[in-house]
């Protein structure tokens, strides 16, 4: 293995990631190239990184089962070489295929552990999207006791950092739908205005139009 084979496996890596969004599949052609130079020069770790690209190319995509595929084999070669990041990084990846697949017992299975290391971190942000995505997956298995618990940190969280408003809102607007199955309808209500307070200061989006149609299904529903 030489410098320039170094070289050129970077210049793929670059060259994925800049065509990700402008032209994924072309992104892809270069992620499957990065993985065979890869390994014939026996580059594992670097097979590693090509492998969760070609992930991140299927997912843009809407390939989920070719995108959770290439995850996981990237998981399993950063289990081979120690490569923890990469290992965390491909199950919290493949808890996000299965949430959005409506599989919630498998999300919490493959993001339980990512859980666990991301909580005893001294990252506030990275806490707190791990609080979020805990909530949400709690609020669909109906551990609403749960779910609060979670949501209400990664609120706290989101709120003493003060940057992401969007953040904020979307943990008021899952401490709402908590609300709401409990019937406590003021309280979500309390919860949604204090979300689209937050929405309309940022300007119009498709998130203020949703919220206001949940504040008023809890207004009928008091």
């Amino acid at each position: 293995r030489t410098a320039r084979d170094t070289l050129r496996l970077e210049l793929l890596d670059r060259l994925v990631g800049d065509y990700y969004q402008i032209d994924p599949n072309k992104a892809l052609q270069y992620a499957r190239q990065g993985v065979a130079e890869s390994r014939s020069l026996q580059n594992q770790p670097q097979e590693g990184q090509f492998l969760n690209n070609i992930a991140i190319c299927h997912s843009i995509l809407g390939e989920l089962d070719s995108s959770k595929f290439y995850f996981l084999k990237a998981g399993d070669v950063g289990k081979a070489h120690q490569n923890l990041d990469l290992v965390y990084s491909a199950a919290q990846n493949v808890a996000v295929i299965e949430y959005q697949r409506g599989r919630h017992d498998s999300a919490l299975f493959y993001f339980k552990p990512v859980f666990d290391k991301i909580s005893k971190e001294k990252n506030a942000r990275k806490r707190a999207d791990a609080y979020s995505f805990m909530g949400a997956i709690l609020i669909q298995q109906k551990d609403y006791d749960g779910a609060h618990f979670y949501l209400a940190k990664a609120y706290d969280l989101y709120k003493e950092e003060g940057r992401d408003k969007f953040a904020i809102a979307k943990a008021l607007n899952n401490l709402a739908i908590i609300a709401r199955n409990r019937n406590d309808y003021p309280t979500a209500l309390k919860y949604y205005e204090e979300a689209i307070g937050l929405i309309k200061a940022d300007g119009p989006s498709t998130s203020l139009g949703d919220l206001l149609n949940n504040a008023g299904a809890a207004h009928f529903d008091l």
